[in-house]
């Protein structure tokens, strides 16, 4: 019994030693520091356009344990703007013991433009009691983000009574992932559709568009169609007149039109631009046309005049 006693202290010290053997060995070998990350340049320029990999551009992590873990390098977050068109770049780098090492750097855009809005249809509804849902007809596209369309709002204390008749001044509001809120004045009309549905319809071919200073846009040549008395008429080669679509038609169609062969004249158009083209902001281009019972039609352009055109 005695020397099983001490057998068994025998072998109790022996796993004391071995499992003090392996916890110094595994200590001794344990890495418990993470990668280490360098930037050669602190703030660099890039593109609106530039992707990750050139935002990385001239940064390395080398751990001691994994060497060169460069290739672990990614984007964790992007700050909104700091100051102009410079914000933080937070990246992170980790070893093959889940090691995470973080560092920032920061990019400044040195082709970043606002977000540019369009619109579907003018700002003008009918009366209406129920919900009108405004925003479904303007669009806006950043240079960062892409089509943000979903984050335009109306700004703060706006009103609209889409059940009394009247004009409703007020500003919508789109803000990108780098925290830059671009604002549009807007107004939006709420008519009387028992007037207006009798009235003649006009189609231009856009409802916003920019220039820049300096350069006048021709009223007219926004017109894509227009709806009188029923009928519907399309501009000439020659933008003189307004004259009927008969492609397709049968001969004996066109003989039978041909007796009247209606046309609706530019000079019946009242074109009211009141937009400076010398001041940078937002303008309006009001269209009206009146048929024989004195049913006025009418319809917007709004302009946005800049010191220079988004596409440069």
């Amino acid at each position: 019994m005695r020397r099983f006693r001490w057998l068994i202290l025998l072998l109790l010290i022996a796993s004391i030693g071995a499992f003090g053997y392996y916890s110094r060995h595994y200590y001794q070998n344990l890495d418990t520091l993470g990668p280490s990350i360098t930037i050669e340049e602190e703030n660099i320029e890039v593109s609106v356009n530039d992707t990750e990999k050139d935002l990385l551009a001239g940064i390395t992590a080398y751990d001691a344990k994994d060497g060169d873990v460069t290739a672990s390098l990614g984007i964790e977050s992007m700050s909104e703007f700091t100051e102009g068109t410079t914000r933080n770049v937070n990246v992170v780098a980790f070893d093959t013991d889940g090691h995470v090492a973080k560092a920032t750097r920061q990019i400044t855009y040195t082709d970043y433009k606002p977000a540019v809005f369009s619109l579907d249809a003018p700002f003008r509804f009918p009366r209406s009691m129920g919900v009108v849902d405004i925003l479904s007809r303007v669009h806006a596209t950043d240079c960062l983000d892409g089509d943000v369309s979903m984050q335009i709002n109306f700004a703060q204390n706006s009103t609209i009574n889409v059940d009394t008749v009247g004009n409703y001044p007020t500003e919508l509001e789109v803000t990108n992932s780098a925290g830059d809120t671009h604002v549009l004045p807007v107004n939006i009309t709420v008519y009387d559709s028992t007037v207006e549905n009798a009235a003649p319809k006009i189609t231009l071919t856009d409802y916003l568009v920019y220039t820049r200073t300096g350069w006048v846009l021709s009223p007219l040549d926004y017109i894509e169609k227009m709806v009188y008395k029923g009928t519907e008429y399309l501009p000439t080669t020659d933008r003189g007149t307004f004259r009927v679509d008969t492609e397709g038609w049968s001969s004996y169609a066109l003989k039978e039109f041909r007796k009247e062969d209606p046309a609706v004249s530019y000079d019946w158009f009242e074109v009211e631009d009141n937009v400076d083209y010398n001041t940078p902001g937002t303008y309006e281009i009001h269209y009206y046309i009146e048929d024989a019972d004195e049913n006025r039609g009418t319809t917007t352009l709004m302009v946005i005049v800049e010191d220079r055109v988004r596409s440069e």
